[in-house]
């Protein structure tokens, strides 16, 4: 099988420059065929996914938005691994907490095992982690402002969390999950297959990538003197049982806002009044590294 790293240059560990000249030297001993592209903007990495037809596996060398385009470039007979050099890096959390030894990871990766995981789905655009709406998505469009890398993407998060929850504005949303509707005035909602977004943020912490469930979070919409007890409990997820936070487990929802929202997925911002939202039950073949608990 032929293996196609696609490389973001400009992802925020300095790993990545590293990263060709690892797979040089693992090929050198191996008959297998590889190929190494680098991306040169936004949207390449979902292009160079969309050219490989046959049955490859793609190496997303970056962070969570670069997995983020491959998986909606890529053709599902084709395997995907994710080697974590960005700045981010939420979704690798599923598969490994730890990610300081890339060139091991790279290795064992390369030599790894196919689990069939979930996806979500919603309005035709694939999301691997999350799916979010309100504060969360205005803290994305934020966040995708920012190119600095001298902070970690935790702190830049966190940072405009805050700006973004002290001019807070409620969202109005009718959502319809397991046969029941209901209007929430929402601070924030969270669509979840992995556990954590925004470099940390623990929304779903009993999400599983092979249970075919999205899990949703609901955070209504609470005063400001609520906010600095609550902001920290999300963080950790300790915030499930809190009589702000409605959380299901669910194959589909559909969203309706009465206005057009910012919705975010892995990170990606778009807009939309009617979102309608699944899980593809074990439909991505990943690519877990060799020897991983997970």
């Amino acid at each position: 099988m032929k293996h196609v790293f696609i490389i973001n240059p400009i992802s925020g560990l300095g790993n990545v420059k590293d990263v060709a000249g690892w797979v040089h030297e693992y090929f050198e001993k191996s008959n297998e065929s590889y190929e190494i592209r680098f991306t040169e903007s936004v949207g390449h990495a979902q292009r160079i996914a969309s050219e490989y037809t046959e049955e490859v596996v793609l190496y997303s060398v970056g962070g969570d938005g670069t997995a983020h385009e491959i998986l909606n470039g890529m053709h599902f007979d084709s395997q995907l691994a994710i080697i974590p050099v960005g700045t981010g890096n939420d979704f690798w959390r599923m598969i490994a907490a730890d990610k300081k030894d890339i060139k091991d990871v790279l290795y064992r990766t390369i030599e790894g095992e196919v689990h069939n995981i979930d996806i979500g789905i919603a309005n035709d655009h694939y999301f691997l982690n999350c799916l979010n709406i309100g504060v969360d998505a205005d803290v994305n469009k934020r966040v995708n402002a920012v190119r600095t890398t001298i902070f970690p993407r935790s702190l830049v998060y966190i940072y405009n969390a805050v700006i973004a929850l002290a001019v807070k504005k409620k969202t109005h949303l009718d959502i319809t999950m397991n046969g029941e509707t209901q209007r929430f005035d929402t601070l924030l909602t969270s669509v979840m297959n992995g556990k954590w977004y925004g470099g940390g943020f623990k929304s779903a912490p009993l999400a599983d990538i092979e249970d075919g469930l999205l899990d949703v979070t609901i955070v209504s919409d609470v005063p400001f003197w609520r906010l600095p007890k609550l902001f920290p409990m999300y963080y950790k997820g300790n915030h499930l049982g809190l009589d702000v936070v409605e959380t299901q487990k669910v194959t589909e929802l559909h969203i309706h806002a009465n206005h057009p929202v910012a919705v975010g997925y892995d990170g990606e911002v778009f807009e939309y009044t009617d979102i309608a939202i699944k899980v593809l039950q074990g439909k991505l073949k990943f690519r877990m590294p060799v020897g991983n608990n997970t």
